[in-house]
């Protein structure tokens, strides 16, 4: 209606010109103008009457429609700064598979989600992998059963004093990821350097994709249900420095990646479910000063076999050694260089032949020396007598015959406490001749 009216309107206003002009015209009489001023009154009444009536009939304008968008999981609004989902799995695709992304509750899946709602970090900026590294990293060991410092505040306390490092927030915070729980980065360029998790219900496994940290230097999860493999990719992580993984249910064997880590200064990874051999290529690892594969729990099913290389005896560092508990063969290597060993204990193994090759002398802060439950023989040696620090020293349940040193027996007036030999009778007379109790403080047979 309303677009009729306003073409009628335009002919009548050129009607009405018309009219007027006409009427003014050279050679018309008075009457034939007088007719067309009349006719021209009509045509403004009638116009007057179409243009009111024009301002009141209206016809709404129809809107746009918007075509419905494709689903896209998880969704999330693209802004300049941080894209979309679809960018943000080009971009993470780049440390974990695109497959692990996307399938349904996978620890990838899980940190993908969180992180296309987080807003720390732009798409563009490469500390977006970080925060997802530590987001996976959460994901992957059961952080939702956390008992300190989990995301859920009703389901986790966060006591700061169990942080091990300098972050003291809950992860998955709107804080930096360098502050969460557990976690530490370097004051440079706030790259994740630390990550250290100790008694927290840790459980699931250890990502692969934790390489990506590139210079990470602690990696620790300790007394959790962490199972499945070490991964071999943490072997790329050359200034690793500490790798701590003990108390766990961890499977397979030490990746032969883990001895490329010349950083590496302690390996501890003590009650597991480990297996496999110590490859010599130990030898490459000149830092290392810590190492510890036994069992000291009744949950502790490490089983590792073969010799001890005699490549530990190179390892001129070492401060702490221990392979307690496990299927090891054959004789102890010359520890002679190892001068700075303050911890010794290879009990419970297989282990034979004569300890008498190692200058036990050249050790001046021993203090703990356990050779029980293997199948050592010959005598004693005597240059333990040298080693004014020694508290503790097993040498029971062994093939050991002779006399207990007067050396060692002299450091009973010291700090030695006890010291354990087959003194016991019968046999008589004993495998070893140890007066107890004021040599010896243990004796079987």
């Amino acid at each position: 209606m309303r677009f009729t009216n306003i073409i009628v309107l335009c002919l009548l206003s050129i009607a009405v010109k018309v009219a007027k002009s006409e009427g003014k015209g050279k050679g018309k009489s008075k009457s034939g103008a007088d007719k067309h001023e009349e006719i021209a009154s009509h045509l403004e009444a009638w116009e007057s009457w179409l243009k009111s009536s024009s301002m009141s009939m209206s016809v709404p304008t129809p809107k746009p429609q918007k075509k419905p968008a494709k689903p896209v999981v998880p969704t999330a609004s693209p802004t300049p700064c941080f894209g979309t989902p679809t960018d943000l799995l080009k971009i993470l695709s780049q440390v974990s598979t695109r497959a692990s992304l996307l399938a349904p509750n996978t620890p990838q899946h899980k940190a993908y989600v969180w992180l296309s709602n987080d807003r720390v970090y732009c798409y563009n900026d490469p500390k977006i992998i970080q925060r997802y590294i530590m987001a996976l990293t959460y994901f992957s060991t059961g952080g939702e059963g956390w008992t300190n410092c989990g995301q859920n505040a009703t389901t986790s306390a966060c006591d700061t004093n169990k942080c091990k490092q300098t972050g003291r927030f809950r992860w998955l915070s709107t804080s930096s990821e360098c502050l969460w729980c557990g976690a530490n980065c370097n004051v440079t360029n706030q790259c994740i350097t630390a990550i250290d998790l100790d008694s927290i219900n840790q459980t699931g496994v250890i990502p692969y994709e934790l390489q990506n940290l590139t210079i990470l230097e602690t990696l620790a999860f300790q007394r959790g249900t962490i199972k499945g493999t070490i991964p071999a990719t943490l072997g790329n992580l050359k200034e690793l420095k500490d790798l701590d993984l003990n108390f766990n249910n961890i499977t397979g064997t030490i990746p032969d990646s883990i001895y490329s880590d010349t950083s590496l200064q302690q390996l501890d990874l003590n009650d597991n479910d480990l297996v496999g051999t110590i490859s010599s290529k130990i030898g490459n690892l000149p830092n290392l000063f810590f190492v510890q594969l036994g069992n000291d729990s009744p949950s502790g099913k490490n089983n590792f076999i073969g010799s001890i290389p005699s490549e530990v005896g190179t390892l001129t560092k070492m401060v702490v050694f221990t392979a307690n508990d496990n299927k090891f063969f054959g004789p102890l290597p010359n520890l002679s260089k190892l001068t700075s060993l303050e911890f010794l204990d290879v009990s419970n193994n297989d282990l034979t032949r004569r300890i008498r090759n190692t200058n036990w002398a050249s050790m001046p802060n021993l203090q703990y020396a356990d050779f029980s439950g293997n199948k050592f023989s010959g005598s004693i040696p005597d240059s333990f007598g040298s080693n004014k620090k020694l508290e503790y020293a097993a040498f029971d349940h062994n093939d050991f015959t002779g006399i207990m040193p007067l050396q060692i027996c002299a450091l009973r007036l010291g700090n030695l406490k006890n010291l354990s030999s087959d003194c016991s009778s019968p046999p008589t007379p004993p495998q070893v001749a140890c007066v107890f109790p004021t040599c010896c403080t243990a004796c079987f047979n």
